[in-house]
């Protein structure tokens, strides 16, 4: 095992890999059309919606229960492609059993946890 240094090195860089997927997450987005391309929606790889456009030719072609439709049906194709740019930025640090869940602030706490455990000369 490395010296209490090096471990806090080894910390301090994962936490740093971490913090810059997370920017990388939060900078994803997806975008989808839906409603013959008259709609579209865009979201933030944290699932917000973050623009959603309406051709004006909307409110003609569709009746209001299918607006409706076809704009849950944009957003939510949105949000899946999001999802995925999401996992994509960040996928070369997660461990193999992390799953598909993009919430960083957990990683983080144990990551400072550890940064203060070395730092306090803890266990090595």
């Amino acid at each position: 095992m490395g010296t209490g240094i090096g471990r806090l090195a080894d910390v301090q860089r994962l936490e740093n890999e971490v913090r810059q997927a997370q920017q990388a997450v939060d900078a994803a987005t997806g975008t989808a059309e839906a409603g013959e391309q008259l709609i579209e929606a865009t979201v933030t790889g944290n699932g917000e919606l973050r623009e959603l456009v309406l051709d004006p030719r909307v409110y003609r072609e569709f009746a209001p229960e299918v607006l409706a439709a076809e704009i849950v049906t944009a957003v939510n194709e949105a949000r899946a492609a999001a999802h995925q740019n999401a996992l994509d930025a960040w996928i070369e640090i997660l461990p193999a059993d992390a799953g598909d869940d993009v919430t960083f602030e957990p990683m983080l706490a144990e990551l400072r946890r550890m940064r203060e455990t070395v730092a306090d000369g803890g266990p090595r």
